[in-house]
């Protein structure tokens, strides 16, 4: 791996400054040319609302733009385009909207040949509960587009609109929110009252998971535990059915001649080779220690999700091969339908606390928010 030295650095400022030196002079030409050119760039509003929350929308005019070809790339290029610079919160997934025509209160001109026709315009929207008094913006070094910012405070509508271009690496000026001052006694009961909910829900959610999921678990602990005892198990059954002890398979038809003949098979193969049982013995052992594996996510359900993934598709495996080894083992068509219950009835409390994990991964988000303030 080649290192960086002082030289590679200091190119690399250098390269900074040029780019930002050749942006500062066409910033003076900006009011001029954006009408004919303001497409090449995306339009980046930061609207600070009475509430003390910022509207941010970032826009592309993919129809017009020579670097976004469509509006797939104008939805990565929105996205993309600008982070919180102080790092203290993330963008969350924007709403996408499509628009035909730019936003009126712009201090942009408009486009002169662009009067009246509408526009391929792609627009992402955010609603940001500042985290301190001040917020500023960044251009990733590698989002790749130029971005120009224009801010308008609500809380001081006296106040003109500012917008200030931004290429990758550079940060906006401080937007100045007044969180603090403007946040109202009704307003910040409604925020905890909100975080109260989302946490009971959020709690809600986990203890029915767990209930869930513990029934999973115990089925695979009963499923492994009594695949020690098989043959005590098929004479149990067998008298439960009503076939004697000394019946023979043959004479029997039906559910009566396969649980006969098992137990037949059992018992010649536990009296001759009682060392076959210790193949069933493993059996039961990886019931047990499949079972330990969902203990991950009954204790977290979100990191561990993946576990759920995993037996969902285990259980979808176990369809075919019910069908395809007990068919080469000469087991009857109704007992392998039996075992393939086994895989549907497994698949549905997975499924239904996969679904559980995504609600309660929204009310945290949501918590969380509201914990931030």
């Amino acid at each position: 791996m080649e290192s960086v030295g002082p030289g590679a650095a200091l190119e690399q400022k250098m390269t900074h400054f040029v780019q930002r030196l050749i942006f500062a002079g066409a910033a003076f030409a900006l009011p001029l040319s954006a009408s004919a050119h303001g497409s090449e760039f995306l339009v980046a509003k930061a609207l600070v609302q009475t509430d003390g929350r910022v509207l941010l929308e970032i826009t592309a005019d993919y129809g017009d733009n020579p670097m976004i070809a469509n509006e797939a790339e104008a939805a990565t290029a929105v996205q993309r385009a600008l982070r919180i610079a102080d790092g203290a919160a993330k963008l969350a997934a924007p709403r996408l909207e499509k628009r035909t025509q730019p936003d009126p209160d712009s201090p942009l001109p408009p486009d002169p040949f662009m009067t009246g026709k509408p526009h391929q315009l792609l627009t992402a929207v955010w609603q940001i509960i500042p985290v301190s008094e001040t917020l500023r913006f960044a251009v990733p070094d590698a989002a790749g587009q130029t971005v120009i910012l224009w801010t308008k405070n609500l809380l001081h509508p006296e106040e003109k609109t500012h917008w200030v271009m931004l290429v990758p690496g550079e940060q906006s000026p401080p937007i100045i929110t007044s969180r603090k001052a403007q946040l109202s006694p009704p307003y910040l009961l409604s925020i905890c009252a909100i975080g109260i909910v989302a946490s009971v829900a959020a709690r809600r959610l986990l203890l029915r998971f767990r209930v869930v999921l513990g029934l999973f678990i115990v089925g695979l602990i009963i499923s492994g535990v009594t695949a020690f005892p098989l043959l005590h198990e098929l004479q149990f059954l067998a008298r439960m059915l009503g076939i004697p002890p000394d019946a023979r398979p043959a004479d029997l038809t039906g559910l009566a001649h396969w649980i006969a003949t098992v137990r037949e098979g059992l018992e010649v193969t536990y009296q001759n080779y009682p060392w076959m049982a210790y193949g069933t013995d493993w059996l039961a052992f990886g019931h047990l220690m499949i079972a330990l594996f969902f203990i991950g996510p009954w204790r977290d359900p979100i990191a561990n999700a993946w576990v759920l993934r995993v037996g969902i598709a285990v259980c979808a495996l176990v369809i075919p091969l019910a069908m395809i080894c007990g068919a080469v083992r000469g087991i009857p068509f109704y007992w392998r339908l039996i075992d393939c219950s086994f895989g549907v009835l497994g698949a549905i409390p997975l499924a239904y606390c996969l679904v559980l994990v995504k609600r309660m991964k929204a009310e945290l988000a949501q918590s969380s928010s509201v914990e931030r303030l």
